[in-house]
């Protein structure tokens, strides 16, 4: 995603390996939101094996449990709004959802975090005398 070259309609068409630039399992237009959002069953089974393995990197990397649920539910809802999402949020966990919000789930998966994120996860690290870094985490 940070390099451009996921194989959007666009890139695939310019490249000669599509004859169009549609999502051949929708007929959508085929573009960075598109490849994450496709309604196709494939697509869905792609995405929740990502957010499992976003999951497990979150769980192996120290991330506070709060801060944990907050990202996957945060990217649950963004790819399925009509999800029903139980987690509740601390006030100070929930403007940091906010803030991530304002920015894009979208842009979180680009790489384009909220500073709470960092701020918060770095509070965590040092509260059980990680070596780790909120700044290391982030990135």
């Amino acid at each position: 995603m940070h390099t451009n070259t996921l194989p959007t309609g666009e890139i695939l068409l310019r490249q000669e390996h599509a004859s169009s630039s549609l999502c051949p399992h929708c007929g959508q237009h085929k573009d960075v939101t598109h490849i994450l959002l496709c309604p196709h069953p494939d697509a869905q089974l792609c995405w929740q094996a990502g957010i499992h393995c976003l999951d497990c990197w979150l769980m192996t990397h120290s991330t506070s449990l709060p801060l944990h649920q907050a990202i996957i539910s945060g990217l649950t809802q963004w790819h399925n709004p009509t999800a029903l999402i139980t987690t509740s949020l601390s006030p100070t966990i929930q403007e940091c959802y906010q803030s991530q919000r304002q920015i894009g789930w979208n842009q979180f998966l680009l790489g384009f975090i909220a500073n709470h994120w960092i701020i918060l996860e770095q509070a965590y690290l040092e509260s059980i005398a990680s070596q780790r870094t909120g700044f290391q985490w982030g990135c």
